[in-house]
């Protein structure tokens, strides 16, 4: 068990969408609330989409941040695989995501 794995959260902006994949990243997502719709970002909808919409309504989205669960998830399943996890999030100053990860 001597792999290092890295986690991120979906704000991470790979040039391919297929990095994670190849590296074995868990991206933790954001979650985004377009009035009763939720959708975890990277995975209901992605960039384009969101761009989209937002061009499309009037109305702005709530996004939120990780929670500690979804990281104490993410957390968990690695441990099964490895030791040593990287977790990268947006700074503290944006967000939730880095204090939600400090479990």
């Amino acid at each position: 068990m001597s792999k290092i794995r890295i986690v991120v959260d979906s704000a991470v902006d790979f040039p391919a969408p297929t990095i994670s994949k190849r590296y074995h990243i868990t991206v933790v997502p954001y979650t985004i609330r377009f009035g009763e719709e939720v959708l975890r970002d990277g995975q209901d909808i992605d960039a384009e989409q969101m761009l989209q919409r937002l061009g499309a309504n009037p109305v702005y989205p709530l996004i939120e941040a990780p929670t500690v669960e979804q990281y104490t998830d993410a957390f968990l399943k690695l441990s099964q695989r490895t030791d040593q996890v990287l977790v990268l999030t947006t700074t503290k100053t944006l967000g939730q995501s880095f204090e939600n990860a400090k479990i």
